[in-house]
């Protein structure tokens, strides 16, 4: 299956404009009105453009209804009452729910057939529109070779949506997002659906009213969701800010009702808090470096393989998250799992086994370098590493990584740290050498694994095999567990250690610090319930 899960890409600890103070909170003591907040404004709040991201989501979570929802990771209906599945034609049916948009308006399933023929038009441009290609002429609409009517996509009638498939997609219902949109209103916004309170269309448990963008998104409860007698909450604040001093601050003043965090020394005060409680969980998250295998140096993959043996993974996670993270030989951690059970549990972490049994990654170094016919001392050597960051937090990692690099390999690694904007631009173009990023993705293990797929264009490694590519297609539309994992497990081992397409480095760990008066929390990762089950009790 030629497909790439939507994910998140970001820059490790890249941020945006850091605001000096919380906005305005909601008044809250004993009324349904729940305080969260967004690192980032909101690209977007259409599903289907290229520049959605995860605030954007975060967003759609409240004020949209899809199809199926992730609710304590499980997959369960949410704007389809029922469906069917037909393995003989490959063919979903699904029987919507009755619902309607804020304005009173019902949702249809021509609303949801309008978002899938806006995510394969190639003048769209969605970026992930490589999920949508196990749909019936989705992948030739998307070149152009095809209209849009020709999906395999239809609605026989309002309450009827019919979806046909080219080939078995087990992951189908978790991978595609399938958000209604409502033609004529999309069509009234233009360029500008999305982008504002009232360039958005709400039809999920609430219903977006106020955008003060770089500031806050208010949403009040939406009495036209079909589901609203069981929405308790009245109003959802978010606040959009990085400051991590000030949600920190807020926390514990009682104006913030939620909290990521990282920070060793905001745990230690907060667990000292009757009214806080903290949940720490291993996200799918991968820090790591990029190599771009079209680079002169890089292009040797005993070279990319030195540099990997040579990271210092526990002194690096020790020193920046004082063990608030978890060294990475692999491409998942142990959150990313098949129906339920943990790949990291099935499968050992590929770079393990060949770390111990290298003897020195300076040799390897030394012999790459030699069959590239360059000056074989690695003290000549300078390799230039780049980051979308330039805060200090970065020009930590920055240190530690030149630090390993050092030791091991006698390299000089030259630092070049940019606004995330023109480092992603450069590492899309090649012009770069290894870049540090970061990947989160969904339910379906097969979210990283795709990114590496020659027709996705997502990783910048500029590096693909077919043996890779069929492999994974394999595994993707494998019905077979043991067989999945197997699968996976070979292509794992080719991105990691046979290819040394990246250098993985950690596995985000982060602590959920949620005020103990709310209730009905999801704490699942991979969770797009939103804030529908969420309560206040006092």
């Amino acid at each position: 299956m030629k497909k790439r899960l939507s994910a998140l890409l970001c820059a490790a600890l890249a941020v945006s404009t850091i605001v000096g103070a919380m906005p305005a909170m909601a008044e809250s003591s004993s009324e349904q009105v729940l305080n969260v907040y967004k690192n980032n404004e909101p690209a977007t709040l259409d599903r289907v453009a290229s520049t959605i991201d995860e605030a954007g989501k975060f967003i759609l979570y409240d004020a949209s209804e899809p199809l199926f929802r992730i609710v304590d990771g499980q997959t369960v209906e949410a704007g389809c009452e029922s469906y069917t599945y037909d393995e003989e034609t490959m063919t979903y049916t699904f029987t919507l729910r009755d619902n309607q948009w804020e304005d009173g308006v019902a949702v249809t399933a021509a609303d949801y057939l309008y978002s899938f023929q806006r995510m394969v038009d190639p003048n769209t441009a969605y970026g992930y529109v490589s999920d949508l290609y196990c749909i019936e002429n989705a992948e030739a609409i998307n070149a152009g070779e095809m209209d849009v009517s020709e999906l395999g996509v239809t609605a026989p009638d309002d309450k009827t949506l019919v979806v046909k498939l080219n080939e078995v997609t087990p992951a189908f219902l978790q991978v595609v997002p399938m958000y209604p949109q409502r033609q004529d209103f999309v069509e009234s916004c233009g360029d500008g659906y999305g982008t504002d309170a009232d360039k958005f269309l709400s039809c999920g448990p609430f219903k977006v009213t106020t955008w003060e963008h770089n500031s806050y998104i208010d949403m009040v409860k939406n009495e036209n969701y079909w589901d609203a007698e069981n929405v308790q909450l009245e109003e959802v604040h978010v606040a959009l800010t990085n400051d991590s001093n000030t949600l920190y601050t807020s926390m514990l003043n009682g104006t913030l009702d939620h909290m990521q965090t990282s920070k060793t020394e905001y745990v230690e005060e907060f667990e000292g808090n009757d009214d806080l409680v903290i949940t720490e969980t291993v996200t799918p998250t991968l820090a790591f470096i990029v190599f771009n295998c079209e680079d002169e140096v890089m292009s040797n993959v005993k070279v990319r393989q030195a540099f990997s043996a040579a990271m210092n993974r526990e002194l690096f996670t020790e020193v920046l998250y004082s063990g608030l993270a978890v060294p990475a030989y692999g491409l998942l951690s142990s959150a990313n799992n098949i129906n339920g059970v943990s790949f990291r549990d099935e499968v050992e972490e590929p770079l393990t086994a060949f770390i111990e049994a290298l003897e020195d990654p300076k040799a390897l170094l030394i012999e790459g370098l030699t069959e590239l016919g360059m000056d074989p001392d690695p003290a000549n050597l300078e390799v230039t590493l780049s980051m979308g960051s330039t805060t200090a937090a970065s020009e930590n990692q920055m240190a530690v990584f030149q630090q390993c690099f050092q030791e091991t390999l006698g390299v000089t690694v030259v630092p070049d740290q940019t606004e995330w904007a023109t480092f992603w631009t450069d590492c899309k173009a090649g012009d770069f050498q290894m870049g540090y990023l970061a990947w989160s993705g969904e339910v379906d293990i097969s979210f990283l694994f795709n990114l590496f797929l020659s027709d996705s264009a997502q990783m910048p490694c500029f590096y693909y095999t077919e043996e890779y590519d069929e492999i994974v297609n394999q595994a993707n539309s494998c019905t077979d567990d043991a067989e999945r994992f197997a699968l996976y497990a070979e292509a794992e081992k080719m991105v990691i250690v046979d290819n040394c397409q990246i250098l993985p480095v950690y596995y985000n760990v982060t602590n959920d610090v949620l005020r103990s008066k709310v209730k009905g929390w999801d704490y699942n990762v991979f969770s797009t319930a939103g804030h529908k089950n969420v309560y206040i009790e006092e």
